[in-house]
Protein backbone atom coordinates (compact mmCIF):
# COMPACT_ATOMS: atom_id res chain seq x y z
CA UNK A 1 0.00 0.00 0.00
CA UNK A 2 1.15 3.16 -0.68
CA UNK A 3 2.60 5.72 2.19
CA UNK A 4 0.35 7.59 3.90
CA UNK A 5 -0.65 11.36 2.86
CA UNK A 6 -2.71 13.71 4.43
CA UNK A 7 -5.33 14.35 1.66
CA UNK A 8 -6.65 11.74 -0.34
CA UNK A 9 -5.55 11.25 -4.20
CA UNK A 10 -8.37 10.51 -6.37
CA UNK A 11 -8.14 9.79 -9.82
CA UNK A 12 -11.34 10.02 -12.14
CA UNK A 13 -12.21 8.34 -15.65
CA UNK A 14 -14.83 8.78 -17.80
CA UNK A 15 -16.51 7.98 -20.80
CA UNK A 16 -15.00 5.41 -22.59
CA UNK A 17 -17.78 3.93 -24.06
CA UNK A 18 -15.90 1.06 -24.02
CA UNK A 19 -18.43 -1.48 -25.90
CA UNK A 20 -19.53 1.25 -29.02
CA UNK A 21 -16.00 1.36 -30.50
CA UNK A 22 -14.32 1.58 -33.76
CA UNK A 23 -14.22 -1.82 -36.03
CA UNK A 24 -11.33 -2.60 -37.33
CA UNK A 25 -7.46 -2.42 -36.20
CA UNK A 26 -8.53 -0.91 -32.58
CA UNK A 27 -9.10 -2.90 -29.90
CA UNK A 28 -10.28 -0.51 -26.78
CA UNK A 29 -9.71 -3.50 -23.98
CA UNK A 30 -6.43 -3.22 -25.01
CA UNK A 31 -5.48 0.26 -24.46
CA UNK A 32 -8.03 0.23 -21.16
CA UNK A 33 -5.64 -2.12 -19.83
CA UNK A 34 -2.90 0.25 -20.61
CA UNK A 35 -4.19 3.24 -19.10
CA UNK A 36 -4.83 1.22 -15.39
CA UNK A 37 -1.03 0.06 -15.93
CA UNK A 38 -0.17 4.10 -16.13
CA UNK A 39 -2.97 4.96 -13.30
CA UNK A 40 -1.51 2.36 -11.02
CA UNK A 41 1.80 4.03 -10.89
CA UNK A 42 0.33 6.84 -9.42
CA UNK A 43 -0.46 5.07 -6.90
CA UNK A 44 -4.52 6.37 -5.76
CA UNK A 45 -6.44 5.94 -2.91
CA UNK A 46 -9.47 5.96 -5.08
CA UNK A 47 -11.00 5.49 -8.90
CA UNK A 48 -14.31 7.55 -9.55
CA UNK A 49 -16.15 6.54 -12.90
CA UNK A 50 -17.51 9.63 -14.47
CA UNK A 51 -20.31 7.63 -16.28
CA UNK A 52 -20.19 5.80 -20.09
CA UNK A 53 -17.31 3.23 -19.22
CA UNK A 54 -19.54 0.86 -21.35
CA UNK A 55 -21.92 1.77 -23.45
CA UNK A 56 -25.09 -0.79 -24.36
CA UNK A 57 -25.17 0.28 -28.26
CA UNK A 58 -22.01 -1.62 -30.83
CA UNK A 59 -23.24 1.78 -33.42
CA UNK A 60 -26.09 4.43 -33.41
CA UNK A 61 -28.79 1.82 -34.05
CA UNK A 62 -27.93 -1.77 -32.65
CA UNK A 63 -27.76 -2.91 -29.24
CA UNK A 64 -24.70 -5.01 -28.12
CA UNK A 65 -25.47 -8.69 -28.03
CA UNK A 66 -24.69 -10.81 -24.70
CA UNK A 67 -21.86 -12.59 -25.84
CA UNK A 68 -20.15 -9.71 -27.29
CA UNK A 69 -20.72 -7.83 -24.29
CA UNK A 70 -19.55 -10.47 -21.74
CA UNK A 71 -16.08 -11.49 -23.63
CA UNK A 72 -15.55 -7.82 -23.00
CA UNK A 73 -16.77 -7.67 -19.49
CA UNK A 74 -14.01 -10.82 -18.58
CA UNK A 75 -11.37 -8.83 -19.37
CA UNK A 76 -12.63 -5.45 -17.91
CA UNK A 77 -13.07 -7.26 -14.69
CA UNK A 78 -9.45 -8.84 -14.59
CA UNK A 79 -8.19 -4.96 -15.10
CA UNK A 80 -10.00 -3.86 -12.39
CA UNK A 81 -9.77 -6.78 -10.16
CA UNK A 82 -5.37 -6.51 -11.10
CA UNK A 83 -5.61 -2.41 -9.82
CA UNK A 84 -6.75 -3.41 -6.35
CA UNK A 85 -7.52 -0.07 -5.87
CA UNK A 86 -11.36 0.71 -4.40
CA UNK A 87 -13.83 1.84 -7.85
CA UNK A 88 -16.56 3.52 -7.46
CA UNK A 89 -18.79 4.32 -10.46
CA UNK A 90 -22.07 6.38 -11.15
CA UNK A 91 -24.46 5.75 -14.24
CA UNK A 92 -23.97 7.96 -17.73
CA UNK A 93 -26.36 8.18 -20.54
CA UNK A 94 -25.50 5.59 -22.77
CA UNK A 95 -25.07 2.48 -19.83
CA UNK A 96 -27.06 0.03 -19.02
CA UNK A 97 -27.60 0.17 -15.17
CA UNK A 98 -27.68 -3.68 -14.99
CA UNK A 99 -23.99 -4.14 -15.93
CA UNK A 100 -22.58 -1.43 -13.25
CA UNK A 101 -24.49 -4.14 -10.82
CA UNK A 102 -23.30 -7.18 -12.21
CA UNK A 103 -19.35 -5.30 -11.79
CA UNK A 104 -20.43 -4.80 -8.07
CA UNK A 105 -21.72 -8.59 -7.48
CA UNK A 106 -18.65 -9.98 -9.28
CA UNK A 107 -15.36 -7.31 -8.51
CA UNK A 108 -14.83 -7.11 -5.25
CA UNK A 109 -12.98 -3.60 -5.65
CA UNK A 110 -15.73 -1.88 -7.70
CA UNK A 111 -19.05 -0.11 -6.27
CA UNK A 112 -21.61 0.95 -7.90
CA UNK A 113 -22.94 3.88 -6.38
CA UNK A 114 -25.09 5.54 -7.98
CA UNK A 115 -27.10 8.81 -6.36
CA UNK A 116 -25.83 8.17 -2.74
CA UNK A 117 -23.30 9.13 -0.88
CA UNK A 118 -19.86 8.19 -0.15
CA UNK A 119 -17.17 8.46 2.64
CA UNK A 120 -13.70 7.78 1.00
CA UNK A 121 -10.94 8.49 3.75
CA UNK A 122 -11.91 12.13 5.05
CA UNK A 123 -13.53 13.12 1.75
CA UNK A 124 -17.59 13.20 1.44
CA UNK A 125 -18.63 12.13 -2.08
CA UNK A 126 -21.99 12.23 -3.78
CA UNK A 127 -22.28 10.32 -6.74
CA UNK A 128 -24.87 11.35 -8.66
CA UNK A 129 -26.52 9.62 -11.55
CA UNK A 130 -27.10 11.24 -15.16
CA UNK A 131 -30.12 13.10 -15.51
CA UNK A 132 -29.61 13.73 -18.86
CA UNK A 133 -31.99 11.55 -21.59
CA UNK A 134 -32.88 12.48 -24.99
CA UNK A 135 -30.99 16.35 -25.06
CA UNK A 136 -33.80 17.30 -22.74
CA UNK A 137 -33.71 17.96 -19.12
CA UNK A 138 -37.05 18.31 -16.93
CA UNK A 139 -36.49 21.73 -14.58
CA UNK A 140 -39.14 20.99 -11.62
CA UNK A 141 -37.47 17.66 -11.38
CA UNK A 142 -33.90 18.56 -11.49
CA UNK A 143 -34.62 20.92 -8.88
CA UNK A 144 -36.40 18.71 -6.65
CA UNK A 145 -33.49 16.62 -7.03
CA UNK A 146 -30.74 19.33 -5.54
CA UNK A 147 -33.10 20.31 -3.33
CA UNK A 148 -32.61 16.47 -1.68
CA UNK A 149 -29.03 16.44 -2.01
CA UNK A 150 -28.10 20.08 -0.29
CA UNK A 151 -30.49 18.43 2.43
CA UNK A 152 -28.81 15.28 2.92
CA UNK A 153 -25.70 17.08 2.86
CA UNK A 154 -27.03 19.36 5.91
CA UNK A 155 -28.30 16.30 7.77
CA UNK A 156 -24.81 14.79 7.01
CA UNK A 157 -22.59 17.55 8.10
CA UNK A 158 -24.78 18.48 11.03
CA UNK A 159 -24.69 22.31 10.02
CA UNK A 160 -21.18 21.91 9.41
CA UNK A 161 -18.69 23.12 6.65
CA UNK A 162 -16.59 20.05 5.30
CA UNK A 163 -13.69 21.49 3.27
CA UNK A 164 -13.49 17.96 1.12
CA UNK A 165 -16.43 17.75 -1.02
CA UNK A 166 -16.89 15.90 -4.50
CA UNK A 167 -19.78 15.69 -6.57
CA UNK A 168 -19.29 13.39 -9.18
CA UNK A 169 -21.84 13.26 -12.44
CA UNK A 170 -22.82 13.51 -15.77
CA UNK A 171 -24.34 16.44 -17.41
CA UNK A 172 -24.60 18.43 -20.50
CA UNK A 173 -23.04 21.29 -18.64
CA UNK A 174 -22.09 24.15 -21.73
CA UNK A 175 -23.29 27.31 -22.80
CA UNK A 176 -25.55 26.29 -25.14
CA UNK A 177 -27.50 23.06 -26.36
CA UNK A 178 -29.38 20.97 -24.08
CA UNK A 179 -28.00 22.60 -20.93
CA UNK A 180 -28.21 21.51 -17.49
CA UNK A 181 -29.81 24.79 -15.68
CA UNK A 182 -26.84 27.20 -14.55
CA UNK A 183 -29.11 28.49 -11.67
CA UNK A 184 -29.30 25.06 -10.23
CA UNK A 185 -25.39 24.49 -11.17
CA UNK A 186 -24.54 27.87 -9.06
CA UNK A 187 -26.52 25.80 -6.25
CA UNK A 188 -24.27 22.50 -6.25
CA UNK A 189 -20.75 24.64 -6.88
CA UNK A 190 -21.46 26.85 -4.04
CA UNK A 191 -21.62 23.63 -1.43
CA UNK A 192 -19.29 21.19 -3.18
CA UNK A 193 -15.08 21.61 -2.61
CA UNK A 194 -14.80 20.17 -6.82
CA UNK A 195 -18.06 19.59 -9.49
CA UNK A 196 -16.54 16.68 -11.74
CA UNK A 197 -18.38 16.73 -14.36
CA UNK A 198 -18.20 13.86 -17.86
CA UNK A 199 -20.31 13.45 -20.63
CA UNK A 200 -19.09 16.27 -22.62
CA UNK A 201 -15.56 14.46 -23.42
CA UNK A 202 -13.09 16.98 -23.13
CA UNK A 203 -11.34 18.52 -20.73
CA UNK A 204 -11.74 21.69 -18.77
CA UNK A 205 -10.37 23.34 -15.97
CA UNK A 206 -12.52 26.24 -14.25
CA UNK A 207 -14.91 25.23 -16.80
CA UNK A 208 -17.56 27.47 -17.61
CA UNK A 209 -15.24 30.02 -15.32
CA UNK A 210 -16.54 28.35 -12.21
CA UNK A 211 -13.34 27.84 -10.38
CA UNK A 212 -14.30 24.23 -8.93
CA UNK A 213 -15.60 22.85 -12.17
CA UNK A 214 -14.10 20.39 -13.72
CA UNK A 215 -14.94 18.94 -17.19
CA UNK A 216 -13.46 15.20 -17.90
CA UNK A 217 -12.08 14.54 -21.17
CA UNK A 218 -13.50 11.29 -23.17
CA UNK A 219 -10.83 8.23 -21.59
CA UNK A 220 -10.52 6.51 -25.21
CA UNK A 221 -11.86 6.69 -28.85
CA UNK A 222 -15.27 5.88 -29.55
CA UNK A 223 -17.92 6.17 -32.17
CA UNK A 224 -20.04 8.99 -30.13
CA UNK A 225 -18.50 12.09 -31.74
CA UNK A 226 -19.15 14.32 -28.84
CA UNK A 227 -16.44 17.40 -28.49
CA UNK A 228 -13.01 17.29 -30.92
CA UNK A 229 -11.98 13.75 -31.12
CA UNK A 230 -9.19 14.20 -33.57
CA UNK A 231 -5.70 14.22 -33.03
CA UNK A 232 -4.89 15.03 -36.96
CA UNK A 233 -6.84 17.15 -39.05
CA UNK A 234 -7.21 17.79 -42.75
CA UNK A 235 -9.23 20.27 -44.20
CA UNK A 236 -9.61 21.96 -47.34
CA UNK A 237 -11.16 25.15 -47.86
CA UNK A 238 -13.39 25.85 -51.22
CA UNK A 239 -11.53 28.49 -52.73
CA UNK A 240 -8.04 27.24 -52.15
CA UNK A 241 -5.93 25.08 -53.82
CA UNK A 242 -3.82 22.84 -50.95
CA UNK A 243 -5.55 21.47 -47.81
CA UNK A 244 -3.75 22.02 -44.88
CA UNK A 245 -2.93 19.19 -42.43
CA UNK A 246 -2.68 20.04 -38.65
CA UNK A 247 -1.12 17.85 -35.57
CA UNK A 248 -2.20 18.09 -31.60
CA UNK A 249 -1.96 16.55 -28.72
CA UNK A 250 -4.11 13.63 -27.81
CA UNK A 251 -7.35 15.01 -26.03
CA UNK A 252 -7.87 11.03 -24.24
CA UNK A 253 -6.77 11.24 -20.89
CA UNK A 254 -7.82 10.93 -17.22
CA UNK A 255 -7.77 13.37 -14.42
CA UNK A 256 -5.83 13.03 -11.14
CA UNK A 257 -7.11 15.14 -7.88
CA UNK A 258 -5.35 15.05 -4.80
CA UNK A 259 -7.40 17.09 -2.13
CA UNK A 260 -5.69 20.83 -1.73
CA UNK A 261 -4.47 20.55 -4.59
CA UNK A 262 -5.12 21.59 -8.41
CA UNK A 263 -6.68 18.94 -10.63
CA UNK A 264 -4.08 17.22 -13.32
CA UNK A 265 -4.61 16.23 -16.93
CA UNK A 266 -2.71 13.19 -18.03
CA UNK A 267 -2.86 12.86 -21.77
CA UNK A 268 -3.09 9.17 -23.05
CA UNK A 269 -2.11 8.56 -26.22
CA UNK A 270 -4.32 5.35 -28.06
CA UNK A 271 -3.57 2.44 -29.66
CA UNK A 272 -4.89 4.40 -32.91
CA UNK A 273 -4.96 8.05 -34.06
CA UNK A 274 -8.21 9.85 -35.06
CA UNK A 275 -8.07 11.98 -38.40
CA UNK A 276 -10.53 14.04 -38.95
CA UNK A 277 -10.61 15.01 -42.80
CA UNK A 278 -13.28 18.11 -43.72
CA UNK A 279 -13.95 19.39 -47.04
CA UNK A 280 -15.90 23.00 -47.62
CA UNK A 281 -17.80 21.82 -50.71
CA UNK A 282 -19.81 25.34 -50.96
CA UNK A 283 -19.60 26.46 -54.79
CA UNK A 284 -17.70 23.32 -56.40
CA UNK A 285 -18.86 20.94 -58.61
CA UNK A 286 -19.37 17.09 -57.90
CA UNK A 287 -16.16 16.21 -60.12
CA UNK A 288 -14.11 18.70 -58.52
CA UNK A 289 -14.87 17.88 -54.70
CA UNK A 290 -14.47 13.70 -55.85
CA UNK A 291 -10.73 14.84 -57.03
CA UNK A 292 -10.59 17.07 -53.92
CA UNK A 293 -11.75 13.65 -51.72
CA UNK A 294 -9.09 11.02 -53.69
CA UNK A 295 -6.27 13.46 -53.40
CA UNK A 296 -6.18 13.67 -49.37
CA UNK A 297 -6.76 9.78 -48.92
CA UNK A 298 -4.43 8.66 -51.57
CA UNK A 299 -1.69 11.02 -49.55
CA UNK A 300 -2.93 9.43 -46.47
CA UNK A 301 -2.90 6.06 -47.84
CA UNK A 302 1.25 6.84 -48.86
CA UNK A 303 1.62 7.14 -44.61
CA UNK A 304 3.25 4.03 -43.36
CA UNK A 305 1.38 4.24 -40.10
CA UNK A 306 -2.19 4.13 -42.17
CA UNK A 307 -3.03 0.76 -40.47
CA UNK A 308 -3.11 2.81 -37.26
CA UNK A 309 -5.86 5.55 -38.48
CA UNK A 310 -9.34 5.91 -37.90
CA UNK A 311 -10.35 8.46 -40.57
CA UNK A 312 -13.97 10.45 -39.80
CA UNK A 313 -14.75 12.14 -43.28
CA UNK A 314 -17.00 14.80 -43.10
CA UNK A 315 -18.07 17.54 -46.17
CA UNK A 316 -19.51 21.29 -45.30
CA UNK A 317 -20.92 24.13 -46.73
CA UNK A 318 -23.72 23.85 -49.31
CA UNK A 319 -24.17 22.10 -52.17
CA UNK A 320 -27.26 20.95 -54.74
CA UNK A 321 -26.16 17.30 -54.83
CA UNK A 322 -26.39 14.57 -51.96
CA UNK A 323 -22.90 13.75 -50.69
CA UNK A 324 -23.62 9.91 -51.20
CA UNK A 325 -22.20 10.12 -54.20
CA UNK A 326 -18.81 10.64 -53.04
CA UNK A 327 -18.81 7.45 -50.40
CA UNK A 328 -17.73 4.96 -53.51
CA UNK A 329 -14.36 6.68 -53.29
CA UNK A 330 -13.97 6.18 -49.59
CA UNK A 331 -14.72 2.18 -50.18
CA UNK A 332 -12.41 2.18 -52.26
CA UNK A 333 -9.57 2.66 -50.15
CA UNK A 334 -9.75 -1.20 -48.35
CA UNK A 335 -6.06 -0.93 -46.60
CA UNK A 336 -7.62 2.47 -44.74
CA UNK A 337 -10.11 2.32 -41.79
CA UNK A 338 -12.39 4.89 -43.03
CA UNK A 339 -16.13 5.44 -41.45
CA UNK A 340 -18.81 6.92 -42.79
CA UNK A 341 -18.94 9.94 -44.85
CA UNK A 342 -20.54 12.35 -42.29
CA UNK A 343 -23.12 15.13 -44.10
CA UNK A 344 -22.88 18.78 -42.68
CA UNK A 345 -23.98 20.32 -45.47
CA UNK A 346 -27.07 22.69 -46.12
CA UNK A 347 -28.69 20.97 -49.69
CA UNK A 348 -29.45 23.46 -51.92
CA UNK A 349 -31.75 23.13 -55.28
CA UNK A 350 -29.94 24.40 -58.60
CA UNK A 351 -33.50 24.65 -59.77
CA UNK A 352 -34.18 27.38 -56.84
CA UNK A 353 -31.09 28.13 -54.98
CA UNK A 354 -32.87 29.50 -52.09
CA UNK A 355 -35.38 26.29 -51.50
CA UNK A 356 -33.99 23.69 -49.31
CA UNK A 357 -34.22 20.44 -50.71
CA UNK A 358 -36.16 17.95 -48.59
CA UNK A 359 -34.68 15.00 -46.08
CA UNK A 360 -33.93 11.72 -47.90
CA UNK A 361 -36.85 9.11 -46.84
CA UNK A 362 -35.41 7.40 -43.11
CA UNK A 363 -35.43 3.74 -42.31
CA UNK A 364 -37.04 2.15 -39.33
CA UNK A 365 -34.26 2.39 -37.33
CA UNK A 366 -33.21 6.18 -38.41
CA UNK A 367 -37.13 6.94 -37.53
CA UNK A 368 -36.35 5.45 -34.43
CA UNK A 369 -33.34 7.15 -33.84
CA UNK A 370 -35.23 10.50 -35.33
CA UNK A 371 -37.85 10.01 -32.40
CA UNK A 372 -35.14 9.41 -29.39
CA UNK A 373 -33.73 12.86 -30.68
CA UNK A 374 -37.11 14.86 -30.79
CA UNK A 375 -38.39 14.08 -27.23
CA UNK A 376 -37.62 17.95 -26.54
CA UNK A 377 -39.82 18.78 -29.05
CA UNK A 378 -42.72 16.34 -28.43
CA UNK A 379 -43.33 17.98 -25.63
CA UNK A 380 -43.22 21.90 -25.94
CA UNK A 381 -45.46 20.88 -28.77
CA UNK A 382 -48.14 19.04 -26.49
CA UNK A 383 -47.75 21.29 -24.11
CA UNK A 384 -48.58 23.86 -26.19
CA UNK A 385 -51.86 22.22 -27.54
CA UNK A 386 -52.54 21.67 -24.02
CA UNK A 387 -51.90 18.07 -23.45
CA UNK A 388 -49.88 17.53 -20.29
CA UNK A 389 -47.20 14.77 -20.68
CA UNK A 390 -44.08 13.81 -18.89
CA UNK A 391 -41.06 12.85 -20.65
CA UNK A 392 -41.60 9.56 -19.01
CA UNK A 393 -44.88 9.27 -20.47
CA UNK A 394 -43.44 10.49 -23.94
CA UNK A 395 -40.84 7.43 -23.82
CA UNK A 396 -43.16 4.96 -22.82
CA UNK A 397 -45.59 6.00 -26.22
CA UNK A 398 -42.67 5.37 -28.62
CA UNK A 399 -41.43 2.74 -26.78
CA UNK A 400 -44.76 1.24 -27.63
CA UNK A 401 -44.90 2.91 -30.68
CA UNK A 402 -41.51 0.95 -32.09
CA UNK A 403 -41.82 -2.29 -30.56
CA UNK A 404 -45.18 -2.18 -31.56
CA UNK A 405 -45.82 -5.65 -34.30
CA UNK A 406 -48.59 -4.51 -35.20
CA UNK A 407 -47.33 -0.93 -36.66
CA UNK A 408 -43.92 -2.36 -38.12
CA UNK A 409 -45.08 -5.72 -39.87
CA UNK A 410 -47.71 -4.07 -41.77
CA UNK A 411 -44.74 -1.15 -42.77
CA UNK A 412 -44.42 -2.93 -45.98
CA UNK A 413 -47.68 -2.76 -46.74
CA UNK A 414 -49.62 1.20 -48.57
CA UNK A 415 -48.02 4.01 -47.01
CA UNK A 416 -51.63 5.27 -45.97
CA UNK A 417 -52.20 2.12 -44.35
CA UNK A 418 -48.77 2.35 -42.40
CA UNK A 419 -48.92 6.33 -41.37
CA UNK A 420 -52.42 4.98 -39.65
CA UNK A 421 -50.93 2.02 -38.08
CA UNK A 422 -48.83 4.40 -36.37
CA UNK A 423 -51.25 7.23 -35.45
CA UNK A 424 -53.44 4.57 -34.06
CA UNK A 425 -50.87 2.97 -32.00
CA UNK A 426 -49.99 6.42 -30.33
CA UNK A 427 -53.93 7.57 -30.12
CA UNK A 428 -54.12 4.36 -27.79
CA UNK A 429 -51.44 5.48 -25.71
CA UNK A 430 -52.75 8.84 -25.35
CA UNK A 431 -56.08 7.42 -24.53
CA UNK A 432 -54.56 4.78 -21.85
CA UNK A 433 -52.99 7.57 -20.13
CA UNK A 434 -55.88 9.14 -20.00
CA UNK A 435 -54.72 12.12 -21.83
CA UNK A 436 -57.48 12.13 -24.28
CA UNK A 437 -61.15 10.89 -23.79
CA UNK A 438 -62.97 7.77 -24.88
CA UNK A 439 -62.61 7.31 -28.18
CA UNK A 440 -65.52 6.85 -30.55
CA UNK A 441 -66.04 3.92 -32.54
CA UNK A 442 -65.99 5.05 -35.77
CA UNK A 443 -62.33 7.38 -34.94
CA UNK A 444 -59.95 4.68 -36.36
CA UNK A 445 -62.07 4.06 -39.40
CA UNK A 446 -62.09 7.69 -39.96
CA UNK A 447 -58.42 8.29 -38.81
CA UNK A 448 -57.44 5.52 -41.85
CA UNK A 449 -59.89 6.87 -44.65
CA UNK A 450 -58.04 10.79 -43.88
CA UNK A 451 -54.49 8.91 -44.04
CA UNK A 452 -55.53 7.48 -47.14
CA UNK A 453 -57.02 10.65 -48.79
CA UNK A 454 -53.59 12.55 -47.75
CA UNK A 455 -51.14 9.98 -49.39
Amino acid sequence: MQAQRDAEKFVIISDAHLLQSYMGTYNPILDFKEVFQKIAKLSPDFILVAGDMFDKRKTETSDVRHPEGEAAMMKIREIFDNIRVPIYAICGNHEDERVLQGLQQTVKNFHYSGDKWERLGSTDVYFMNTRYEAEYYDEKLLEADIDNILESMKKRWKGKRLNNSILLCHEWIAKEGAIYPIELLQKLLEKFTWVLDGHMHFYAKNHLNYSNLVCLPSLLPSRVLVGKYWTESYSWEAKVEEYVCKARESPFGFVELEIGKEPVFHRFDPSVKIVDLEIDVTGLDLQKIRAKLKQILDDINERADREKLIILPSVVGSCSFSPSLLEDICKAYETLNIQKLRDRTGKVSPFAPKVAVKRPILTIDQLKEEILRSYPDLIKALKKAGLKLSITDIREICKALTGDPYVLQKSSGPVHQHVANILEAVTKELEKKKVVRDLPPEFLSFLAEECRKAL
